[in-house]
């Protein structure tokens, strides 16, 4: 009897044993079930507000006068979709007033819920650009003898009747730093422009193009190309480039220079020119941020 009841307690153990591994795996594929739930309601709220963001751009390019139907840091709702839910705002964090400067990126909030998950996004945004023009400068050249847009530091500027690419005359340039022309227009941030210069080296070894702009905050530049130009003929440095700045442009400038060491240049024919302007979300700004406790 002894051993028959020995073996019952050993049966016991072993059930018990059994169904506690059991119940552990239970729990495991219930919280792994619980986990994959939340992640796909993350995903679809992630995917929500980057969908708000984008209509939001369509709904308000279908509006005439969005400027005045649409108030600062206020949220709009869409209808609820079957699988999530979001909203959008728009802001202008210099005075908010969108019609100060019909230019200026505003900042964009959207955010997307599903089930208990929530993502937003914050990034600038482009108004519509229509009043512009594509052609925005193209330097005149030198045939007047003068050259009063450029300037250079520690720079030797000539204008000569020789080694021109367009007409009689071209800029000499002997310089250890910067070459410029001012370009006395506005500059859009987050606009594409086509930054070009014709230049002849005749002694150089590597040259670099640049677009700087004057904002409120300073001097801002971006690089547009570094090339290790052919010498003794004339070549077109040039390239694209999409700033990005908060505030207003007070002025910009084409910039010619130097890697290292002195240089010696013809130039000739510079030219700004505005070739696109898509309204909407401006890559590369995008941020996740936090998103306030209430959706409503």
């Amino acid at each position: 009897m002894q051993r028959r009841g020995g073996a019952y307690v050993l049966v016991l153990i072993v059930a018990a044993i059994v169904a506690t591994v059991g119940l552990a795996a239970s729990a495991v594929g219930i919280q792994r079930l619980q986990t994959a739930a939340v992640t796909d309601n993350l995903v679809n709220a992630r995917a929500s507000a980057a969908t708000g963001a984008e209509l939001a751009t369509f709904n308000i390019m279908q509006r005439a006068n969005w400027r005045e139907q649409i108030s600062h840091d206020a949220w709009l709702a869409f209808t609820p979709g079957d699988i999530a839910d979001f909203r959008w705002k728009l802001t202008d964090d210099d005075d908010g007033d969108f019609e100060t400067d019909p230019h200026q990126p505003l900042v964009m909030s959207a955010q997307g819920k599903d089930g208990d998950a929530a993502w937003g996004w914050e990034m600038l945004w482009q108004p519509p650009i229509d009043s512009i023009p594509a052609e925005q400068f193209v330097d005149p050249g030198f045939e007047t003898g003068t050259a009063s847009q450029w300037s250079g530091s520690n720079a030797v500027l000539e204008v000569r009747a020789e080694s021109s690419r367009s007409g009689d005359h071209s800029l000499f340039a002997l310089f250890t730093t910067d070459v410029y022309i001012e370009v006395p227009l506005e500059i859009v941030s987050t606009a594409s422009y086509r930054v070009g210069m014709w230049v002849n080296p005749q002694d150089v070894t590597r040259l670099e193009l640049l677009l700087q702009i004057e904002t409120d905050a300073g001097w801002i530049e971006w690089p547009v190309v570094t090339a290790e130009p052919q010498l003794r003929t004339y070549q077109e440095f040039v390239g694209v480039v999409t700033p990005v700045f908060a505030g207003r442009a007070l002025d910009a400038r084409v910039v010619l220079r130097p890697s290292s060491g002195r240089a010696n240049c013809f130039i000739d024919d510079a030219t700004l020119k505005l070739i696109s302007a898509r309204p909407g979300p401006v890559p590369g700004t995008w941020r996740r941020v936090e998103v306030e406790s209430s959706n409503e």
